[in-house]
């Protein structure tokens, strides 16, 4: 997509009507999956790897529950592809905003 704090950022259009739109980033010292490009907001999942290749499964924390984030031991990230969950979608119990559906 474009370059945002100094790396290369990416963007997911999705078919899920309250998420359209995610975006993989870089912010402070994680790259994060989020619903806007934005080092303020808190991220659906992040990687702590400096190198996105090195995003492999078991390095990425994801959000389960209010205020909770939990390793993901099967989501990665892959040259050339976007990081997936193994899965037909994701679904967060947050109820504000958009972050009730996280379809891949």
């Amino acid at each position: 997509d474009t370059d945002y704090n100094l790396k290369s950022s990416y963007v997911k259009e999705n078919d899920c009507t309250s998420a359209s739109t995610l975006y993989l980033y870089w912010s402070g010292n994680q790259w994060r999956i989020g619903e806007q490009r934005a080092n303020n907001v808190g991220p659906l999942a992040y990687c702590t790897q400096t190198d996105i290749t090195s995003c492999t499964a078991g390095n990425w924390v994801i959000y389960e529950t209010s205020d909770t984030y939990e390793n993901d031991n099967a989501m990665y990230a892959q040259a050339d592809e976007c990081p997936t969950w193994p899965c037909a979608s994701v679904t967060s119990t947050v109820t504000t905003g958009s972050a009730n559906c996280q379809s891949f």
